[in-house]
Order: C-alpha cells, then sequence, then structure tokens
C-alpha cells in the first residue's frame, strides 16, 4: 500500500465486489501502524449546476448591480448577514466574520445550499438586485 495515500470507498448496494475491496483494503493495512478509518452514509455533494446557478445567476449579477469588485466579497457579506458574524481579533486589529459560509465550519448539504441560495437571493432582491431568469444564466442574454 502506497504511503499517505488516502482511500475512498463508495459502498452501494447489493455491489459484493465493492464491499470485498475496501474490506481487503483494510485487511492489508500495516499491522504496526494505528489507522483511522470512518464509516458513513453517502450524501452526493451540491451539483456543478447549483454551484454555477449560485454563483453566476445570484451572486455576480448581484455584485454588479450593487457595486461589489469581488462577488467573493459581496458573498461573504450575505453569509454575514444570513448567518450573523464572530469578532476576530488579526494583526493587531478585529474583524466581523462570518459564521457560516457556503464551505466554512462544513460545506453545505445540497439541501441547505439549496436554501442558502433563495435565502441569498431573497435577501438580494430585497436590496433593490434585479436576477437573472434561469434561462439567462448561462447565456449572457
Amino acid at each position: 500500500i502506497v504511503k499517505n495515500m488516502t482511500h475512498t470507498f463508495l459502498l452501494h448496494p447489493h455491489n459484493a465486489e465493492h464491499r470485498q475491496s475496501c474490506h481487503d483494503h483494510i485487511k492489508a493495512l500495516d499491522d504496526d501502524k494505528p489507522w483511522k478509518v470512518i464509516v458513513s452514509e453517502y450524501v452526493k455533494d451540491r451539483s456543478v449546476e447549483a454551484n454555477s446557478a449560485y454563483w453566476a445567476g445570484t451572486i455576480a449579477p448581484a455584485a454588479e448591480q450593487l457595486g461589489y469588485e469581488s462577488a467573493e466579497l459581496l458573498h461573504r457579506m450575505v453569509c454575514a448577514e444570513l448567518y450573523g458574524t464572530t469578532k476576530i481579533a488579526f494583526a493587531g486589529k478585529v474583524h466581523e466574520v462570518p459564521n457560516r459560509t457556503t464551505t466554512t465550519p462544513t460545506t453545505m448539504s445540497r439541501k441547505e445550499f439549496s436554501d442558502h441560495t433563495e435565502r441569498a437571493a431573497a435577501l438580494l432582491t430585497a436590496q433593490g438586485v434585479t436576477l437573472p431568469s434561469r434561462d439567462h444564466w448561462f447565456t449572457g442574454t
């Protein structure tokens, strides 16, 4: 087994071959080292389309309309508004940072990200932003 390599096994229902491969891998681990094995239910990550819809269909147009040079900065401001902030001292100054973003402290599930996108769109439209319809997200029209 290659050192410092992480293996992820996706065990599908009724697929003995994948389960056996995982079992064989664990059985082959060096007995002279401690190993960390985590087993959890598989939850599919958010889709590329959902991520693109959030950034290209919500945050980018809102940043442009509100005069933000950075879509990332607006994203952090939206997260701060939706999830509150914490004060952090750094370099002799106190900064307010969002308690939660779409990837911190953990990556949002599909449902959480969908809810976040809806809440972000509602917040931005309440600020006077006009968001493009889904038909125009990737066409630029």
